[in-house]
């Protein structure tokens, strides 16, 4: 007696399955919050302004966090700044906009320079204050300012001027340096998310362990650097999912209640792991004829749908095996009108 391979299962019983396992679990987690916040607040007088104010944050997170928002604080780092071929800080990896701030921070008596010489509206009064001072300060302001001039692509953006506006073939060139400042712009935008309060840091921690917790589990990708790479992505998808039930509870309970961002953050976290792993379910489907470790010829031949051979040409004539005769065309149907 044969036995069959076991049949495998569909993504829509899969997800059935799931999804009513993860909601009791949100369900329990709510009831949970509930009952932690109801405890807290009969054992801790001043627990309801910590939470008004846990959810402010929370729901403040939301808006000022999501990810449309980063994408716009990254790619303003991108157009505001001018990048340069040398390293000039480890903060602000090539950015010579943030490098001149930090120098007319450090010297504010300073205002630029101007044929080659440190300009100071006020360099009577603080020469009489302290000549060798003021003398040693305008040469440290001028040789930081040199190194920081060395290392621009002057020809792209030319002297300091507000005023001037580049051609368009320097423009294009501007573009190409924006691959310089990617690394500062990304170091810039997670700066960005630690400024906003630990509310802002528990939350993306929390999603970027969910995300990795459902790359580890799935097969699909089988390479750890494209699980590395599907990271950030994922926790995104998953930011998005968190925010909309968020605003979607808010504009519902609104009227009676402000307090409600972090209910439903805690309750969503068991669907928003389910989210992940049926999004990486259904690539693991899709790619579910490729060996592990296929090169990426054989992926995109995976997805790219095979062509059809083309059709073997005509035999040619012979004195011994004569062409056949043309097909004649196919008799119509219907009535026939008499001559």
């Amino acid at each position: 007696m044969t036995t069959r391979p076991p049949k495998e299962e569909s993504i829509r019983t899969w997800l059935r399955r799931e999804a009513k396992r993860e909601a009791k679990h949100g369900l329990l987690f709510l009831v949970a919050a509930f009952t932690v916040v109801f405890v807290l607040h009969l054992l801790w007088p001043n627990f309801a302004g910590h939470w008004a104010r846990l959810n402010d944050r929370l729901a403040r997170t939301a808006v000022h966090q999501n990810p449309l928002a980063l994408l716009d604080t990254f790619s303003s780092r991108l157009h505001d700044s001018e990048y340069g071929w040398r390293l000039l800080a480890w903060s602000a990896p090539f950015n010579v906009t943030v490098a001149r701030d930090g120098l007319r921070a450090e010297y504010p008596e300073i205002i630029g320079v101007f044929d080659g010489k440190p300009v100071v509206p006020r360099a009577d009064s603080l020469r009489r204050l302290d000549v060798q001072r003021f003398n040693a300060r305008q040469a440290a302001f001028f040789e930081r300012y040199m190194q920081i001039e060395a290392y621009r692509f002057t020809w792209l953006y030319g002297e300091e001027d507000t005023f001037s506006v580049p051609d368009q073939s320097a423009a294009l060139g501007q573009l190409a340096t924006k691959a310089i400042g990617l690394p500062d712009a990304v170091l810039f935008t997670f700066r960005s998310i630690i400024a906003a309060g630990p509310v802002s840091i528990v939350v993306f921690s929390t999603l970027l362990a969910l995300a990795g917790l459902a790359l580890w589990q799935a097969p699909r990708p089988g390479r750890w650097w494209l699980k590395l790479l599907a990271l950030p992505v994922l926790a995104s998808t998953l930011v998005w999912l968190a925010v909309f039930p968020m605003a979607l509870v808010a504009a519902i309970l609104g009227r009676w209640t402000p307090n409600s961002s972090a209910f439903v953050f805690v309750a969503l976290l068991p669907l928003l792991l389910l989210a992940a792993r049926l999004v990486l379910r259904a690539v693991a489907h899709v790619f579910r004829h490729v060996p592990s470790g296929a090169s990426p010829t054989v992926i995109i031949q995976s997805i790219a749908p095979a062509a059809k051979p083309a059709p073997p040409p005509p035999a040619a004539a012979t004195a011994d095996f004569p062409a056949p005769p043309p097909t004649p065309p196919p008799l119509r149907s219907g009535p026939t009108r008499s001559p």
